[in-house]
């Protein structure tokens, strides 16, 4: 137990932290009346940078290619503080001076020009889709109701489908052993009147063993037409064969 733990902490340690970025636009919005003359129209690419982590970061690159119109507006979005930022043009890089822990970044770039996010570094290093995921799961957690909905749904879902699959295999079954019943029985000679034959599994190393012993005996009235059903000479061979023709009374109303 003491190792398993020391393993779960080592991989821990081992995870990235939950550093993410995601994008969304551009999209179009209109300026308010009161701020300008005219229809006046503008598109928006809004960029949000997550750090869950429990370090600030320094110096967050944000490398892009196209271009922009106007100044981005970047602000966090739960310390009320400016954010230290500069804009490297001729390398293309928006540089983010620091994030503190468990912040977010938002950043509008204002009427982009095959504007696009190529990657985003920290420390020298690209955040990956898995360390994005990381910062998301964090920063938007799945409510209680649904992160035990779901395991219960999945068990609802597997029950199902284990029912579905015992239920089909029963009838496939049974409509197999119909037809192998069938098929034995349209062999069997004409009977007497008295004598219904119908089919007895007799499988091997099994239990049936003892009660196929107790039938024969039941119905040793019938032995000859028992022997001839199954295309044998003596009793001692049935007790060899998986599937036994045996002979019912049919009692007389």
């Amino acid at each position: 137990m003491i190792d398993q733990i020391a393993a779960l902490n080592s991989l821990r340690k081992d995870l990235p932290d939950a550093i993410g970025w995601t994008t969304m636009g551009p999209y179009l919005y209109h300026a308010p009346a009161e701020m300008v003359s005219g229809e006046t129209r503008y598109t928006c690419t809004q960029i949000a940078l997550y750090n869950e982590s429990d370090s600030t970061l320094a110096d967050v690159k944000l490398l892009y290619r196209g271009n922009f119109e106007f100044v981005p507006l970047i602000t966090y979005s739960r310390h009320e503080a400016a954010v230290k930022w500069e804009h490297n043009a001729a390398d293309k890089e928006l540089v983010l001076k620091q994030v503190p822990p468990n912040e977010e970044v938002d950043i509008s770039i204002y009427n982009p020009r095959d504007f696009e996010v190529v990657q985003v570094l920290v420390n020298g290093r690209k955040i990956t889709d898995f360390m994005t995921r990381r910062a998301l799961a964090k920063a938007y957690p799945t409510p209680l109701r649904w992160r035990i909905a779901f395991p219960v749904l999945g068990i609802l879902v597997l029950g199902a489908l284990s029912y579905t699959s015992w239920r089909t295999y029963s009838m496939v079954k049974s409509n197999m052993d119909y037809e192998r019943d069938y098929s034995l029985l349209s062999t069997v000679p004409n009977g007497f009147s008295g004598c219904h034959p119908y089919v007895f599994d007799n499988p091997p190393n099994d239990s049936s063993e003892k009660q196929l012993e107790r039938l024969l005996k039941q119905q040793n009235q019938w032995m000859d037409f028992i022997l001839a059903m199954n295309k044998v000479s003596l009793p001692e061979e049935l007790h060899l064969k998986d599937r036994v023709v045996l002979c019912k009374s049919i009692e007389k109303s």
